[in-house]
């Protein structure tokens, strides 16, 4: 996939109300994060009106722990006068360990698109 440019990144800490009794992160608070993330980049990162984040692909490598310090990164895979897609990364903080990644498609709102083809036009 070709990465049109990188976006900042994000960090998030483990804490004891988002693991399991194993002290291990519980998936579902892995998934909001990423989709945080995502609408947050997509909130300020765009010159237009954007719909509901979808999920295209989620891949889930390893487990994070209590405590674990998280990194969030995001590269813009694809854009277009119609949608813009996110490919975010979730790595362990000063390790080189691939926690997970998800990719996010978000469409262009129907009443923006004529803006778009008016800034390209010009």
């Amino acid at each position: 996939m070709k990465t049109i440019f990188t976006i900042p990144k994000s960090y998030f800490t483990v804490s004891k109300t988002d693991v399991n009794n194993y002290n291990a992160l519980l998936p579902t608070v892995l998934y909001t994060q990423m989709l945080r993330f995502a609408t947050t980049l997509s909130l300020n990162y765009s010159h237009f009106e954007l719909e509901e984040p979808l999920l295209q692909k989620i891949k889930l490598l390893q487990n994070a722990f209590l405590n674990d310090k998280l990194v969030f990164q995001a590269t813009v895979t694809k854009h277009s006068e119609t949608s813009l897609e996110l490919l975010v990364f979730v790595n362990l903080k000063n390790v080189k360990k691939s926690i997970g990644k998800a990719s996010f498609k978000f469409n262009v709102k129907k009443n923006t698109q004529h803006l778009l083809q008016k800034r390209a036009a010009s």
